[in-house]
């Protein structure tokens, strides 16, 4: 990927610290995750004068779509999420925005597409996004590939994984979903939701550690 055709801000906000992503290729921009502000998100697209493409959506817990609302409101693009998270973000428990200090459900519109695994969605021009289900942390996981990174919301952070001690987690399932990743050709930058990227040597390591050691 070259940094002067295509790059990556992260935004990091929440109780929770939450990333989003915008990769910016020209004058277009794909969000990755929607817990930044509206505020921030505008003046993001104003800086590198580009237009909101699309919005993909790792999973459905609240801390990840803090301001989803909003920008769906304000933006008419499309919502890419897993299929089971279009019914578990406008439920209270299963979003698991219960346990913040605002409760909220994310209002469903015509713009929300829900994606399995193999799906491929054409975004930024002429790049692909390959979507992945990735369960574990949660059954609707997803970790999505665009060109050479990935962004892995709380399958994958830096050394370690997602928790699974949740609702509907899983930790055979979080194994599986953790070689999956490991067997993904052409990673170079991994892109977690909550914390810092993780570079292709670490992403094998932290695997393995994961994989053999911290889930069993």
């Amino acid at each position: 990927m070259e940094g002067e055709i295509m790059k990556v801000e992260r935004v990091s906000f929440g109780e929770y610290r939450a990333n989003s992503y915008l990769v910016i290729k020209d004058n277009l921009a794909v969000l990755f995750d929607a817990s930044l502000p509206i505020e921030k998100l505008e003046n993001i697209l104003t800086k590198n004068n580009a237009k909101l493409d699309c919005v993909f959506i790792t999973h459905a817990h609240f801390d990840h779509m803090l301001n989803l609302n909003e920008i769906a409101e304000k933006y008419n693009v499309k919502i890419y999420i897993h299929h089971l998270g279009l019914i578990n973000m406008q439920d209270l428990e299963k979003n698991m925005s219960t346990v913040s200090e605002n409760p909220f459900v994310v209002k469903k519109t015509d713009n929300f597409v829900g994606v399995r695994g193999g799906d491929k969605i054409t975004c930024l021009g002429d790049e692909i996004v390959e979507c992945f289900e990735t369960p574990g942390h949660c059954e609707n996981s997803m970790c999505f590939k665009l060109t050479n990174i990935i962004f892995t919301g709380d399958t994958l952070f830096y050394g370690t994984c997602g928790r699974c001690d949740l609702w509907d987690s899983s930790v055979e399932k979080m194994k599986s979903s953790l070689k999956m990743l490991g067997d993904i050709p052409n990673i170079e930058t991994c892109y977690p939701g909550h914390g810092y990227s993780v570079n292709n040597n670490n992403l094998k390591a932290t695997i393995d550690y994961c994989v053999n050691q911290l889930l069993n």
